[in-house]
Order: structure tokens, then sequence, then C-alpha cells
């Protein structure tokens, strides 16, 4: 095998495309994202495992910090501690996938603001004082889909920016 064909299968997806629709905003108190995904088959039949959502806020400004800074160092630290927000979502398969066959999956992703305190102490102050609303600026959140293919070695994946509202009601806490 040349050197090509191995990076070429290092980062095979399975020949399939994804797309994503979702809305350009979404709210907290709502009953989740309501999204259209669109898989098209390529040139063989496929099996798609899974769809795999995830759901991050992004840093201020909505870019990468760091790329066109000075001091790297500073933001290395700053990127490593930018996500404060992360949700995992994952509608179940297998999908049979014909060649050239399109399917849409019409889905609501589920968003969770449950925070579970566990036993040290300074996560059941952090319980107490979350448990309520919590009122803050709109912000920028990046809503990625994935559709893993048996037997690939990589995962297409496709994402799109949504806006979010600047209230949060989370549950687990005391809430006064």
């Amino acid at each position: 095998m040349g050197f090509f064909s191995g990076l070429k299968k290092m980062f095979d997806t399975g020949g399939i495309a994804i797309a994503l629709d979702a809305p350009k905003s979404f709210s907290w108190e709502g009953d989740g994202i309501p999204v259209t995904v669109t898989v098209t088959g390529g040139e063989e039949p496929r099996t798609v495992t899974a769809l795999e959502f995830e759901l991050e806020d992004e840093p201020d400004g909505g870019g990468s910090p760091g790329l066109s800074s000075r001091n790297r160092d500073r933001d290395r630290t700053t990127i490593s501690s930018r996500n404060r927000f992360r949700m995992l979502f994952t509608h179940e398969g297998p999908f049979e996938l014909g060649a050239k066959e399109v399917k849409t999956f019409e889905l609501t992703v589920p968003i969770q603001t449950q925070h579970n305190p566990g036993s040290g102490v300074a996560d059941a102050i952090v319980g107490a004082v979350l448990g309520g609303t919590l009122n803050f600026g709109a912000a920028w959140y990046k809503l990625s889909v994935g559709a893993p293919v048996e037997g690939a070695k990589a995962i297409r994946t496709t994402s799109r920016r949504i806006k979010a509202s600047g209230q949060m009601r989370v549950t687990g806490g005391t809430g006064r």
C-alpha cells in the first residue's frame, strides 16, 4: 500500500455526506432544539451506526482564541478552560443507507441543564447556588452532528452556530 493510499484509508468516513439544518437560535426554556439531518449515501451501500450530536459553548467572540495573539502560552491556558458547557446526545441506529440514497431525520435534540452535586463541599455549594434561574448575556453555541459508518476509520461531521437566550433554569440545588 502506498503512502497516499494509507492516508486516504486513515481519513475514510464511509463515503457518505451529511447536512444539518437547525434554527438560528434556541431557548433554554424549550423542549429542545428541532433539527433536520440529511444523510446521503456514496457509491456503495453503507450502515450508519448512529447520529451523534454535541452542543458546546463557543469562546467569547466566536472564534478560536490564540490564533492571532502574540502570547501563545497565555492563550493555551485560555483555550483549555474556555468550554463551560458541553452536552452530548445520540440518536441510536443502525440505519441502512443504499448507494446514493438520501435519508432525512427530523429530531429534537434535548437540552439538559441539570446539575447534580457530588458529595464534596464545593459541589454542595455549587448545587445550592445553581438551583433556580441564571441570567446572563445571550451566547453562541456550536451544534455538531456526526454519522459514524460501520467499518470506516473516521466520522463525517457537520455543524451549525446557534445563539441561545440569556436565561437558563438549572435544577439540582435549593433554588432561592
